[in-house]
């Protein structure tokens, strides 16, 4: 079974990885078939590759040549790629039942057909995964929650179960076998069932690698023309979407993406990049907004008191700077619901959390 093959393969690279001490960790597994007929095994990081290699200039600032360092990801066992590549948005964008991707990278267009991806989150405390799925070509998709490993254990029990129903037995021996089986299904159904319970119901946000097709469509819809407005009810994925969209704009992957239809200085894409000026994010109480930090900080992005931010701490601000100033009665305007928000200027984006 494919889903046992990849999951085992997934925790040693969690071991190999924490036994190399590396920075970057990978968090997604694909393998596929390029347009040459070869077969590759991509593993996938959270943002753009760091460099294994340290610059040397002279003193007036010119380039002579670079020193290798430690590399910040595990080479070993497959290419290292971004999630934000080309790449990975073509995967995360994967349509239901559909195996063949199209993508584009420098060196041209490319076209390849997926045979297994996973998505995890890693536990390097135990050497584990968990709130992962894998998804292989014409099998069930296989999700854990807690632990990779304890999934991977119902999965050989279950295997050696029903291996055991070819051998020469007894009725009642079948039956037993049977009910065996029927017993351990029942088992890891219920326990996939409270996991979807959990997240629906917890108050934490809830980490996601890959989004879903539709929200990795919308996270590179409008990068940096226009604003976007994003509706939907509780739990339909809002606020891990902004996070994402934040962190991808922030990547200089998404300077390769079709739908970037502006053209930026390096002074402006500095300006964006800077994290202290880049992005804001409002959170309608203190609560939410610890959650929020959580969440960025394990997406990799500096969220503090400065970036993330209640709507009743900054409004007060807002009017000043923006001159929203009652002349008449020597006093600002009184806001309604929201507030308002109006365009700067200056080529940065604002998240506001409704």
């Amino acid at each position: 079974m494919k889903q046992l093959e990849i999951g085992n393969r997934i925790l040693g690279r969690i071991e190999a990885e924490s036994r190399a001490g590396v920075s970057q960790i990978a968090r997604g597994y694909v393998e596929m078939i390029d347009s040459k007929g070869e077969a590759k095994i991509i593993w996938l990081v959270r943002g753009e590759l760091k460099k294994s290699h340290v610059e040397q200039r002279n003193i007036v600032g010119g380039f002579v040549g670079t020193i290798p360092v430690e590399s910040p990801y595990l080479k070993a066992g497959g290419l290292v790629l971004s999630k934000n590549t080309p790449f990975g948005n073509a995967v995360a964008e994967l349509k239901e039942g559909t195996w063949e991707i199209k993508y584009r990278s420098d060196k041209g267009n490319h076209v390849a057909t997926i045979y297994a991806k996973a998505e995890y989150q890693v536990k390097l405390s135990d050497l584990d995964a968990h709130q992962g799925l894998i998804c292989c070509f014409e099998e069930e998709d296989f999700p854990f929650e807690d632990s990779l490993r304890a999934r991977l254990a119902d999965l050989r029990e279950l295997l050696e179960a029903k291996k055991k129903e070819g051998e020469e037995v007894s009725e009642e021996e079948i039956q037993a076998l049977q009910i065996q089986i029927e017993a351990l299904e029942e088992e890891i159904a219920l326990k996939a069932k409270n996991a979807r319970r959990y997240r629906r119901t917890s108050t934490s946000i809830r980490q996601k690698f890959f989004l879903d097709p539709d929200q990795n469509r919308i996270k590179r819809l409008k990068l940096f023309n226009g604003p976007i407005v994003i509706n939907g009810g509780p739990g339909t994925g809002k606020t891990t979407l902004l996070i994402h969209k934040i962190q991808y704009m922030l990547d200089s992957e998404v300077e390769l993406d079709e739908n970037l239809s502006v053209k930026l200085s390096n002074e402006e894409w500095s300006f964006i990049r800077n994290q202290k000026t880049g992005w804001i994010f409002f959170s309608p109480t203190d609560l939410l907004k610890k959650y929020l930090q959580d969440a960025m900080t394990a997406e990799g992005l500096e969220a503090h008191n400065e970036t993330v931010k209640t709507w009743h701490q900054q409004r007060n601000s807002l009017k000043t700077a923006l001159g929203f100033f009652n002349s008449e009665k020597n006093r600002p305007f009184v806001s309604q619901g929201n507030g308002i928000v109006q365009r700067s200027k200056q080529k940065h984006f604002i998240a506001v959390y409704w």
